[in-house]
């Protein structure tokens, strides 16, 4: 029988009309109240029980139904279907008991993994205005559970976690919102593989709006995730978290993120850490935005993404006004590759800092502008290459004596690669220091080729002390010597080029070569002698 304008939404009408086997908790064997004065918790578990016997839905019309966290609702097969996000409200009752009011899987802790379970088109509240506000438990918790789908959920005003699922395999989430927690807003862990999320908005979270961590030493993997929005991440004001990322991947493997837009975050955009023994490694996020992050306190992570002790992580995406680096990879990190344009950074644009663990293998690409320091900051790395990279207008924060406010810095790297990209300072009053600056003897391997330096305070390249052999810069705009073109400087032997006689105006050490422009040309080799001097003609022909 086809559906007509007027029928009602109702069992009797899903039954008959759409081909499919509903019980409804209005049903007079249940009659739970859907006016929001009476406790349904019995009338709405009984329905549950019935429909997983069964193999019927379980629909819950438009209306809110108390439910009460002492007993909890409980699911292990079947599906609960609601009326739609803000019409079937499942409403925690005013009370001090922190328990949760559903929990779907495994609700003995048995170990037992239940199957195919559904839930859609409905809100749980936690009424956390009335509660007692514990960092323990979850408005909503899954355990032990494959082949589950949610779909159009709302979780709100949880006076703990959101949502947590563990120990979950082979599950899909379709357009889930989470507002006003305590803690995490949506959490996975124990374990967590084969997850597809997709639509997902966190905000005004205590804690994580978004996260995939391990416990017990077992990793979320296999996961995607799409089409994701963090706001207010750990800035509830009375959240009981201590991070406050909008999203945080600790330990987690196997990750595909795309298209995240992440603002007002406490302590992080994106924090990529290892947990309990497990690397957080094979990690994909594309499409990312990062519009301000850090304003917990002092000592947090407040980078825009931070990547410590990641290995083959892959970022691209933008991070603008994070309180410290745009992004940070610290700790042993490795086989890192970074696409990303970072602005107004309250310190440098992109950190790699092996100091506290070697970093190896660090590709950088895109732009590092306006920071306050330095557009790209490299210490105790190895294998560091940028490509086509963009660090301009840095040291924004107006000192020009600091010389290690510049557009890339490296102290003791090794294996450093610049190919093409833009160093210069192209405001009417220049801040930044230097195009490219290398500390110490530790630096070795270092080729420069095709790069622009122009414009900066003091000079394009800066050796504070040589690097050992070899090293290479050439083609590179803006580098001078003595106010001439260095056109290559192999291992601290220059090509120069300028106008004028080499003699008495260019120095350089023996071994070195200058073309002089404005007449000839004529060509002069560096014979003997320290200083300007020494110098002897080359005849041409």
């Amino acid at each position: 029988m086809p559906w007509s304008s007027g029928d009602r939404l109702n069992s009797a009408n899903l039954n008959a009309k759409s081909g499919y086997a509903f019980i409804s908790v209005l049903d007079p064997a249940y009659s739970a109240d859907s006016s929001g004065a009476a406790d349904s918790t019995a009338s709405i578990q009984a329905a549950l029980n019935a429909g997983s016997a069964s193999s019927m839905a379980v629909f819950a019309p438009a209306g809110t139904y108390l439910i009460n966290p002492v007993s909890q609702l409980t699911l292990r097969a079947g599906a609960l279907i609601g009326a739609g996000m803000g019409l079937t409200i499942f409403k925690r009752i005013n009370t001090t008991n922190d328990n949760r009011i559903l929990w779907f899987g495994d609700d003995t802790n048995s170990g037992v993994t239940y199957t195919d379970i559904v839930i859609r088109d409905i809100t749980f509240d936690g009424n956390r205005a009335n509660s007692t506000q514990s960092g323990s438990n979850q408005l909503v918790f899954a355990k032990y559970v494959d082949r589950f789908a949610l779909t159009n959920v709302e979780i709100r005003n949880a006076p703990f976690f959101g949502m947590q699922i563990k120990n979950a395999v082979h599950g899909t989430l379709n357009n889930i919102q989470v507002y006003n927690t305590n803690r995490d807003g949506l959490n996975f862990s124990d374990g967590c593989e084969f997850i597809a999320l997709n639509n997902f908005v966190g905000r005004d979270t205590g804690d994580d709006s978004l996260a995939f961590v391990t416990s017990t030493n077992a990793a979320c993997r296999y996961i995607t995730a799409s089409n994701i929005v963090c706001e207010d991440s750990g800035l509830n004001s009375d959240g009981a978290g201590t991070g406050g990322a909008g999203i945080k991947l600790a330990g987690a493997q196997f990750v595909n993120i795309a298209n995240a837009f992440i603002t007002n975050a406490a302590d992080g955009g994106v924090m990529i850490e290892t947990l309990s023994g497990q690397t957080a490694q094979d990690i994909v996020i594309t499409g990312l935005s990062v519009l301000t992050c850090g304003t917990r306190s002092a000592a947090a992570v407040k980078s825009g993404v931070n990547i410590s002790a990641g290995k083959r992580i892959f970022v691209q995406g933008q991070i603008a006004g994070a309180s410290a680096d745009g992004v940070t990879v610290t700790s042993g990190s490795s086989d890192v590759v970074l696409d990303v344009a970072t602005y107004r950074a309250g310190r440098d644009g992109v950190r790699v800092d092996g100091s506290t663990g070697h970093v190896y293998d660090v590709e950088l690409r895109g732009v590092a502008s306006t920071s306050s320091a330095c557009g790209v900051l490299c210490t105790t790395a190895d294998s560091v290459r940028l490509t086509s990279m963009a660090c301009v207008n840095n040291n924004q924060h107006g000192n020009t004596d600091d010389s290690n406010a510049v557009g890339a810095s490296f102290t003791s790297c090794k294996g450093v690669m610049v190919v093409g990209g833009d160093f210069s300072d192209t405001q009417a009053v220049a801040t930044q220091r230097f195009g490219l600056r290398f500390y110490g003897t530790a630096c070795a391997g270092v080729y420069i080729t095709g790069a622009k330096a122009t414009g900066n305070v003091s000079t394009a390249v800066g050796f504070v002390t040589t690097p050992t052999a070899p090293w290479r810069v050439a083609n590179t705009e803006g580098y001078t010597q003595n106010g001439k073109d260095v056109l290559t400087n192999n291992d601290g032997l220059f090509l120069l080029s300028g106008s004028g006689a080499a003699e008495s105006n260019v120095t350089a050490p023996i071994g070195s070569w200058y073309m002089r422009t404005d007449a000839g040309p004529v060509f002069a080799v560096k014979e003997s002698g320290t200083g300007n001097t020494g110098w002897a003609s080359v005849a041409t022909v």
